[in-house]
């Protein structure tokens, strides 16, 4: 072999490797930040949902119907995954409206209306962190469509994250 042809066959690979660690650098730092905010967006989930829990739980000081107590009871959110308790909540925000027009005790009580505005408040958060959370994970699944970017997701061990999709989180 002539010393050129090493010397380009050197410089094609020493390309090679400049274009890969190139590529881990520029993939481990758009991925890092997108994943901060996918996390945050999960732990805004996680807090909305937990409220939202709460907001029902101080509903039953109101709404007196047994069947409506007991039911609301039997739910046991502690083995529930983050789209099961959304569904819940949802289905109870439909009640709740119903509960409102049927009942006019519930209309003329004040304290209860600033638990149900507080209620729909944090149900208009949770969807907005679910919005974030899914353009976000969309936007961290694209970094990792292109060439280099899949094999950087496989050895640097990237993982993927659940999609929240609001049709399938809104039904029960």
């Amino acid at each position: 072999m002539k010393l050129v042809e090493v010397l380009i066959i050197t410089a094609i690979v020493g390309i090679f490797i400049l274009f890969i660690v190139y590529s881990i650098i520029k993939t481990r730092k758009n991925s890092s930040r997108i994943v901060l905010k996918i996390e945050e967006a999960s732990a805004e989930i996680d807090i909305h949902l937990n409220r939202g829990v709460e907001l029902l739980e101080d509903t039953t000081k109101y709404i007196t119907e047994e069947d409506y107590i007991e039911d609301f009871h039997k739910i046991n959110f502690k083995v529930m995954g983050s789209d099961e308790i959304y569904q819940i909540i949802k289905k109870y925000n439909t009640i709740l409206k119903n509960k409102i027009l049927e009942n006019e005790d519930l209309n003329k009580n004040s304290d209860f209306f600033k638990v149900a505005d507080s209620f729909r408040e944090t149900i208009s958060y949770i969807d907005g962190s679910v919005k974030y959370y899914s353009f976000n994970v969309e936007e961290y699944k694209n970094i990792f469509n292109r060439f280099p970017a899949k094999f950087v997701k496989i050895f640097c061990g990237y993982r993927d994250f659940v999609d929240f999709k609001e049709e399938k989180m809104g039904k029960l």
